[in-house]
Parts: C-alpha cells; sequence; structure tokens
C-alpha cells in the first residue's frame, strides 16, 4: 500500500506576534515512490509499464545515475515512431486546497520531436495531461512543443523534450481542485516520432523521488516563549478503527502545559499534557488515504500558541485486492469466500485480477480479511455469516439500494444495524 510505512514528519511554526495574517505555511511531505526497494530491471508493487504502440522499450528500474538512493525509473526514446506508458498505482490525495505532487527527472531527447508528458486520472476517470485537467506547473514545466509532422503520438502538444540530462530536475505541479479527496494515477507518457534520435548523449528520461505535497496554514495567536508542536499517528487503519495520537511541545526551556486539539480526517479528539506530551484516540469517519492530521496548541502558563501536522492512512475496508476501488466481481466475490470458509487457492480461484491489484495471493488476502473481519460484521450482530453480512456486502457493490438491499437479511438476533439506511451508511464507510 502506498500509504503504508510512511513517516510521520513534524513542523515548526513560524511564530508572529498577531494572527498569520501574512499567509504563514507549513509544507506536509510524502514520499510516493523512490525506486529503491526494487531488484532491477523490476518496477514497484502496483507500477505498470505499456508499450503502445511501435518498437518501444517497456519503462524498466536502473542503478545508473539515480536522483537519491539506488535507483531510477527510466523510458527509452527509439528512432522510429513508438509510444509508452509509465502508470502509477492509484495513491489519495488529502481533502481541500494547496495539494502538489514533485517529482526529480533528467532526459536527452530529439529536441521538439520526441518527448514526455505528465498526465492524470482522478476518480478512476480517464487520463488527460495534468494542465489540461486543470493542474499547473510550479516549476519545472514542459520545455518544447512536440512536431505534428512526424507522426508522434503527441503531437502539438507541450512536454519535456531536448537536452536536460546533466543535472535533475525538479517539477512541482499544483493537482487540479478536482483532486481533491480522491485518488489519483499519475501517467509519464514517453514518445518518439520517425525522425530520429538525438545525435549526442543517451537518449533516456529518467524519474525518480515522487512526493506528494500539501501546503496547509498555520497560525500563533498568543505571545509568550515560542513552541512547536510535533505530531505522529499509529497506523495505517481501518474506518471504524482508532488511531493513538500523540503530540509533544516542545520549546527552548520549561514544561508546556496545557492541550492540544487534534482534528483530522472526520474526527476529532483532545490531548492532555504531561511533562509536554500526551495522547488521545482518534476513530475517523473519513477514508482517502493519507489524512492531515492536525494539532492545534492553544498556549498556557507564559507559552505561546502553535501547530504541527502528520498524516494518517485511513483504508478502504472492502478494497480486498487493493487497487484503489471495491467492486463486486473482485472484492465482493472475495469477502463472500472468505465469510463461507474458503482458503488457499480456492480463495481466489477464477478471480479476475485487473493489472492494478497488489494484493493477489491467498494467504495474504486470508490475512487481510482476518484482520478487518470484525469491520465485516455489517449487521452490527457480533457475528460474521455468509447470508447476511456477505450479501449485504456483495449487494452494495453491485450497486443495490433501498429496501432491496436488506431484502431477507433482517432479523439476526441482536443486530443493531437492521434498516436499509442503517446498512447503507455502514458499508459506505468501508469504502469511501
Amino acid at each position: 500500500d502506498l500509504g503504508e510505512g510512511l513517516a510521520s514528519l513534524a513542523f515548526r511554526l513560524k511564530l508572529q506576534k498577531e494572527c498569520c495574517t501574512t499567509g504563514t505555511t507549513q509544507t506536509v511531505t510524502t514520499l510516493i515512490e523512490n525506486f529503491d526497494s526494487v531488484t532491477v530491471p523490476a518496477l514497484p508493487a502496483g507500477w505498470a509499464s505499456m508499450i503502445v504502440s511501435g518498437s518501444g522499450v517497456n519503462w524498466a528500474t536502473s542503478t545508473l545515475s539515480p536522483d537519491a538512493g539506488v535507483n531510477s525509473v527510466l523510458g527509452t526514446p527509439t528512432s522510429v515512431v513508438s509510444e509508452t506508458r509509465l502508470d502509477s498505482p492509484p495513491f489519495a490525495v488529502p481533502t481541500g486546497s494547496g495539494n502538489r505532487i514533485s517529482f526529480r527527472h533528467r532526459w536527452n531527447t530529439e529536441n521538439g520531436y520526441d518527448g514526455g508528458v505528465l498526465e492524470i486520472a482522478i476518480g478512476g476517470g480517464a487520463f488527460a495531461d495534468i494542465v489540461a485537467a486543470g493542474g499547473s506547473f510550479l516549476s519545472g514545466g514542459y520545455t518544447s512543443a512536440i512536431s505534428s509532422s512526424y507522426g508522434s503520438a503527441i503531437g502539438g502538444r507541450q512536454a519535456w523534450s531536448g537536452s536536460a540530462d546533466a543535472a535533475y530536475t525538479t517539477t512541482v505541479v499544483g493537482l487540479p481542485p478536482a483532486a481533491s479527496g480522491q485518488n489519483i494515477r499519475l501517467r509519464f507518457r514517453l514518445a518518439s516520432d520517425s525522425s530520429g534520435l538525438a545525435t549526442t548523449g543517451t537518449n533516456v528520461w529518467r524519474i525518480d523521488t515522487l512526493q506528494r505535497l500539501q501546503v496547509i496554514p498555520v497560525c500563533a495567536t498568543s505571545s509568550g516563549q515560542a513552541t512547536n508542536v510535533t505530531m505522529s499517528a499509529s497506523g495505517p487503519i481501518h474506518r471504524g478503527q482508532q488511531s493513538v495520537v500523540t503530540a509533544t511541545v516542545g520549546t527552548a526551556s520549561g514544561t508546556p502545559a496545557g492541550s492540544v486539539s487534534v482534528s483530522g480526517a472526520g474526527a476529532s479528539c483532545n490531548v492532555t499534557l504531561a511533562a509536554g506530551t500526551g495522547t488521545c484516540q482518534l476513530k475517523p469517519t473519513v477514508i482517502g488515504g493519507n489524512q492531515t492530521i492536525t494539532g492545534n496548541y492553544t498556549g498556557s502558563g507564559g507559552y505561546s500558541s502553535s501547530s504541527g501536522a502528520t498524516q494518517l492512512t485511513v483504508k478502504s475496508t472492502l478494497d480486498v485486492d487493493k487497487n484503489g476501488f471495491s467492486d463486486a466481481p473482485v472484492d465482493g466475490l472475495l469477502a463472500a469466500r472468505y465469510l463461507l470458509g474458503l482458503r488457499g487457492a480456492a480463495l481466489t480461484q477464477g478471480v479476475a485480477f485487473d493489472g492494478s491489484a497488489q494484493r493477489t495471493d491467498p494467504t495474504e488476502i486470508s490475512n487481510y480479511l482476518g484482520e478487518v473481519s470484525p469491520l465485516l460484521d455489517i449487521d452490527g450482530d457480533t457475528h460474521n455469516y455468509l447470508l447476511t453480512d456477505g450479501l449485504l456486502i456483495v449487494r452494495y457493490l453491485l450497486g443495490i439500494r433501498g429496501t432491496a438491499l436488506t431484502q431477507g437479511t433482517q432479523g439476526a438476533p441482536g443486530a443493531s444495524r437492521v434498516t436499509f439506511t442503517d446498512v447503507q451508511n455502514y458499508l459506505k464507510g468501508l469504502i469511501q
């Protein structure tokens, strides 16, 4: 899971005597991929290369000239008309403004004839150029227009083209507003035409260090000794589970007292400080991958107010195959078979996993469903049954709503969710 294992980041607030009307901000940075976890030339889990046309060469990881670490990923232009694509797995964008992505890359292609573009698919929609989709380059944008005269698949479009292979360039893109709160996928699209190759240097497009950024405003309102808030949240978790949020208020001297108000992922809790630190239990009500959790220290006893932030991954429970969405033919079937008691190869036999599925091994799927089994108690009767819970899951993923959703499933002793409205709302929470 691209959200799993990401480090919590602490941010120091730039303090002012007045409320920060000048736009003080902090940037939360989350590493999406650095391509270092695989043995070359393999791609990381969930990443996919496709030769769309011509005698192209698939994208592959390489140990040559990474930006940092040990690997980068590269695409190779050709001397004939060809197109290759590198698609990322889906990853979540937090709700709100200030969302960006950044990556480092270097390229050497025939200027104005061969080149690469960045495309985005939002919420399972079609891919479109990042700019056409509503994004904007904040740095490191396209460099050249590609000729339409020699058969290029991106002829007439702006692209990265020419020679920029002496050092890595940082590209920062403001994500389209429509990406807020959505899962997105990125596509690096490399196209060559029939006019030949660059005559000097190695024809290549190398990419490394893909990150998601969120710029969030912060404010300090009270005077006094400067403080900073460090936040962390245990996870990843599934919706309906609790995360232990830890807040620590630091300062140059002494031990701040008081409390930190924690909010994010549709929930809130309060940390009472003891020796400058404390915890609270946060139970998210929304799903969407990496959620920004903020902590606001109100100030106390001569210590100024400050803020901090961290990231919490809140996962969709019913995305069993971990491909970024939930559907009946795969996720519903797997959940129903699990509730029937099937394990091993029988659990996944005949299941039509798509190319973006990251969880396909029957043992891994069984372990996952065992982990989330308390959440599969759809009717709330403290038991997991195929003919109630499994049937409700499959019907919901098939798009069935209203009384047809719960028909024939009510009446379990001790069930706490018996109306179709209660069941729909609960199932919705396991998905989005």
